[in-house]
């Protein structure tokens, strides 16, 4: 029996299992007993000392930061923190040392295939948000379990946990509509990485379902570095003659762009136009007003995708796309009008 048989018969998980077995803390002690017993019938050694169990090299799991050819620490600067902070505190929990690497488009899959450092980890999660679908054949060659983060593999044989963007987009827009707003534009991405793209295709589709007109002329396309983002919204006010009455926006790095824009041509945000963001970074927090958004749970991706790496390493073979639901939060860049204008 392997780890995922023992967590079978004993209703437990595999982390469990897995923390038993490598002597960590935050088992009981009738569990712990229970699944000792099992390992040992099983052939496990529960003979080792406790510094074999902290060996760097036997308990390492990489998390590996993809940098597309255009990557900019900015764009996910605070996204990737919070993912991070959940991780390493989850990988900590189940014994495992966290080993962040970034690594460059250029060098991946001799990193992904060939590098030291991979054979010596346990496996890697890997934070996918710029690996487009032509890079995907380098995890077929991984040595290693690997757990994709930010980057929906749901045609793919790949375990990923990202966000659910179907749901953020639809509750977004559903708020909007619910404020009075009939006219809604959209801030669309305009480097296409991520969970962008996916809320760009359901704002197109989301929109007649909430019975909303799709108005080609109040969508604009801005990139989501800030001061970039800013010329480009002020470029594209230039040129139109009139507003909707409220935006979504592709995330708030893009949403807080358009705030200081649209200021900057002399409008009230909200009283003239709402702008909603997606994701609840810091950025949306600075803004004036502060952007109402949908947040992500990212302490809850990291520690949910290093939990599912754990399962991996200890042998599950399935494969599960996992996603994650989003809350509204209300700030102050959007209110309620009357009759939709």
């Amino acid at each position: 029996m392997n780890f995922r048989d023992i967590s079978k018969k004993l209703g437990v998980s595999i982390a469990t299992v897995s923390r038993v077995y490598n002597k960590r803390s935050g088992v009981s002690q009738e569990i712990r007993e229970k699944i000792e017993n099992e390992l040992k019938e099983n052939g496990y050694s529960l003979d080792r000392s406790l510094n074999d169990t902290e060996d760097k090299d036997l308990s390492t799991m990489l998390f590996v930061v993809y940098e597309g050819k255009n990557y900019n620490v900015e764009r996910s600067a605070d996204y990737f923190a919070g993912i991070l902070l959940g991780a390493e505190k989850t990988a900590k929990e189940l014994g495992y040392l966290l080993s962040v690497i970034r690594v460059k488009d250029e060098n991946f899959e001799g990193f992904m295939t060939d590098s030291r450092e991979v054979k010596l980890s346990k496996g890697i999660l890997l934070f996918a948000t710029e690996l487009m679908p032509d890079k995907f054949y380098i995890l077929d060659k991984c040595p290693v379990p690997i757990m994709v983060v930010d980057n929906e593999m749901k045609l793919k044989s790949y375990n990923s946990i990202c966000v659910d963007n179907y749901y953020g987009t639809y509750k977004a827009l559903e708020y909007l509509k619910e404020l009075g707003h009939k006219k809604i534009g959209f801030f669309a991405p305009l480097c296409p990485i991520g969970g962008m793209p996916l809320r760009e295709k359901y704002f197109h589709e989301i929109m007649p379902e909430l019975g909303l007109e799709i108005d080609k002329r109040f969508i604009a396309r801005v990139d989501h570095v800030l001061l970039d983002g800013i010329q480009q919204v002020n470029e594209w006010l230039d040129t139109v003659e009139e507003l909707p009455t409220a935006f979504f926006a592709a995330n708030d790095s893009v949403g807080v762009s358009a705030i200081r824009a649209l200021k900057q041509h002399g409008y009230s945000v909200p009283k003239d136009v709402s702008i909603i963001g997606f994701d609840d970074v810091n950025i949306g927090n600075a803004s004036d007003p502060q952007l109402t958004t949908m947040r992500i749970d990212l302490l809850a991706i990291g520690k949910i995708g290093v939990s599912r790496l754990v399962e991996l390493i200890d042998g599950d073979e399935n494969v599960q796309h996992i996603y994650i639901e989003t809350t509204l939060v209300e700030k102050e860049s959007t209110m309620a009008i009357a009759n939709g204008e």
